[in-house]
């Protein structure tokens, strides 16, 4: 998990930057948003991918009545795992010889030419440090809703609906990211409209999410009671 973090946390801004310096290299900045925001979309079509592995392999051992066996649930685990790692491996040639980006290059030879100094995190702080803080803030908080509502998502179902078997519960958790992907999209296609814009997305997201979880929280004890019958 630890080489896991480190990819991860390479590859994610890494390639909403490369986005961001494409679209600058190509003097355009009216699709900046809608480009980077896709790079992360990817991000959903891997949480259905893996969800629907799990469920076809947890319909399989359902079927064969082995899924309570500690066995099957590490082969399940290793073959999910296994299946991302063909596709890392297939991404790995691509990783080792791509090149940096026009854009990033030309700013390293207008460095060289003009005999500018590479800044120091100092100054690169002093510069940047409120976006950095409200960028790395605002992605921390979200991080804790997002991956805190997958992780738990089976113990909540399995809470308000009591008597649903592993595959009944594994469909319901394909079916919450099934029903965020559109939004990945949705985000993606508007975020660089005159209406909507960075912050406007921003905002609504979380107030939207917020209200949501909140609502869900206050019917909880209400889904609960309707579950056992008080």
């Amino acid at each position: 998990y630890f080489v896991f973090g480190v990819g991860v946390g390479g590859e994610y801004p890494l390639s909403a930057s490369i986005a961001s310096e494409r679209t600058m290299a190509e003097k355009s900045s009216a699709t900046r948003g809608r480009d980077i925001l896709l790079c992360f979309a990817c991000q959903g079509l891997g949480q259905n991918l893996g969800n629907a592995v799990f469920f076809f392999l947890t319909l399989g051992c359902t079927a064969k009545g082995t899924c309570a066996e500690p066995d099957t649930v590490a082969m399940n685990y290793r073959v999910s795992m296994g299946i991302s790692i063909v596709f890392l491996l297939g991404l790995l040639p691509y990783r080792l010889t791509r090149t940096e980006s026009r854009q990033y290059e030309e700013l390293k030879r207008q460095t060289i030419r003009q005999g500018l100094a590479t800044p120091g995190y100092i100054t690169i702080f002093k510069q940047y440090g409120v976006r950095l803080i409200g960028t790395a803030g605002s992605w921390f908080l979200w991080d804790i809703i997002m991956y805190g509502n997958s992780l738990f998502s089976k113990e909540v179902t399995a809470q308000v609906n009591a008597g649903l078997g592993a595959v009944q519960i594994t469909g319901f958790t394909w079916l919450y990211v099934v029903v965020a992907l559109p939004g990945y999209f949705l985000a993606a296609f508007t975020v660089d409209r005159a209406w909507m814009g960075r912050k406007t997305l921003q905002w609504c997201g979380f107030v939207f999410v917020g209200l949501l979880f909140f609502l869900i929280g206050g019917f909880m004890p209400i889904l609960e009671a309707s579950n056992t019958g008080v």
